[in-house]
């Protein structure tokens, strides 16, 4: 046995690289189960969060190209974003010229919120895009 400096406990003989772990406080435990639990309730506190999701088809008759469909969408998807704050992407129909499938993202405390930023949204694209809108359709999760 190796004794421990500046006390007389001994040391155990452990193999070289081998290190015992010192037994958990009793304090230190409560110290981390209360933080476990308040991370717990920032997380139930932040539950209220609200998203509405909403996806709009387009059809663009008078595009002849990939490139003149990305140039129609460019110019409508910075608008959206700038305009509602929301988040816009094409999500389908990335192959073909004349089909276009945008979905647009609001997070709010507040579901009507939510749903009312993404209608006008849609309601907007229906007005200044480049086309028809032919289905539209909003969730809230």
């Amino acid at each position: 046995m190796i004794r421990s400096e500046g006390g007389s406990a001994p040391l155990p003989n452990l193999p070289l690289g081998e290190t015992k772990a010192a037994p958990a406080e009793p304090a230190l435990e409560a110290v981390n189960a209360e933080r476990g639990r308040r991370i717990e309730d920032r997380a139930f506190e932040m539950s209220g969060a609200r998203v509405a999701v909403g996806t709009v088809e387009l059809h663009l008759p008078d595009v002849g190209s990939l490139k003149g469909k990305r140039h129609a969408l460019k110019g409508l998807k910075d608008t959206l974003r700038r305009r509602f704050e929301i988040s816009v992407a094409e999500v389908d129909h990335h192959d073909v010229w004349q089909r276009a499938t945008l979905a647009l993202a609001c997070v709010s405390g507040d579901s009507r919120h939510a749903n009312e930023v993404i209608s006008k949204a849609m309601d907007y694209i229906e007005d200044h895009v480049d086309g028809w809108v032919t289905d539209i359709h909003v969730e809230i999760l």
